[in-house]
């Protein structure tokens, strides 16, 4: 293994006197070269020899080691290190891993600053409370702001936190059919459908109902007749009734055959009666058909106003 010593001229405060450097050795002379040559063939072909086959690269591992020296530092007694090996693949690498070790001695047994002042740490920041989840079917209170249009604009309230909601006009008439609203007034709601956020990621009003009644229950799924009967129904006008929001973009309902079959199905909003999608709450009885092009796919039938 080839062996080199390098002179560090970089720790002023620690060098007394002139910094000198001492030249890099002189390169090998040919003769040398051809030499140490000569030696790895042979060395090679006996262990050929011993192994009793061809040499494979994991066979004969080749190593660089360096020393470090510095030796301004002999002697000194707060930095008593001053030569260091180290060996490596490369002789960069053996510098390299020589140079980590004696500046990790002499990180670990440099003096401390007692004068300077601790640096204080800055009080960490507290987390501001993440805000309640939504769920579809959530009790909540719903608090009366102002009218518009079909809606009323409320406060959805949760767990101390405010959410911007509304209420159909139809869905208050419907559970108060004597009264009218009072700005400022809370009552028991129910989340009923949760929107999609829009382009700039602010979230649009949820919609809540004051129906009661289980219209979160499980709906039992269509078999693959009653999936039949109704797309062969084709254009024809049926009978159905809102159940609840499914999803950000859809209204689940129970949609009812000329022969008084009733199978779950789903409108998206896209779909849903534009001049309906204001007023809609659970129990309300709308029309509907079966989508063209439904193919049987999915859970529910796929339906439309439009």
């Amino acid at each position: 293994m080839g062996a080199r010593v390098l002179v560090l001229c970089g720790l002023v405060a620690l060098l007394q006197g002139p910094c000198f450097t001492i030249p890099a050795p002189v390169q090998r002379s040919q003769h040398v070269r051809r030499a140490a040559g000569t030696s790895m063939k042979s060395l090679k072909g006996q262990l050929k020899s011993l192994l009793g086959r061809k040499l494979e690269p994991e066979d004969l591992v080749v190593k660089h080691q360096v020393v470090l020296e510095v030796p301004a530092l002999k002697g000194n007694k707060t930095a008593p290190y001053w030569s260091i090996v180290g060996t490596g693949d490369t002789p960069q690498s053996a510098q390299a891993k020589a140079a980590e070790h004696l500046l990790s001695l002499l990180d670990a047994t440099a003096p401390t600053d007692k004068a300077k002042p601790k640096q204080q740490r800055k009080p960490k920041q507290q987390r501001k409370p993440k805000m309640p989840r939504l769920a579809l079917g959530q009790p909540v209170t719903a608090q009366i702001n102002a009218w518009s249009g079909k809606n009323i604009n409320v406060d959805v309230l949760l767990e101390g936190e405010k959410f911007r909601g509304r209420l159909a006009f139809a869905d208050f008439s419907s559970a108060f059919p004597d009264r009218e609203p009072g700005q400022g007034e809370t009552f028991d709601a129910r989340i009923f459908h949760i929107p999609k956020q829009n382009s700039s990621g602010e979230r649009l009003p949820v919609t809540v109902t004051l129906q009661k009644g289980d219209f979160f229950k499980d709906q039992a799924l269509p078999s693959d007749e009653t999936k039949d009967l109704f797309v062969g129904l084709g254009e024809q006008q049926l009978e159905a009734e809102v159940v609840r929001g499914i999803g950000p973009g859809n209204i689940l309902v129970t949609a009812k055959s000329p022969d008084g079959q009733v199978a779950p199905g789903y409108i998206a909003i896209s779909d849903f009666d534009d001049d309906l999608i204001d007023s809609v709450y659970p129990g309300m009885a709308i029309q509907v058909r079966v989508k063209p092009g439904y193919t049987r796919e999915g859970k529910f039938i796929q339906l439309t106003m439009k």
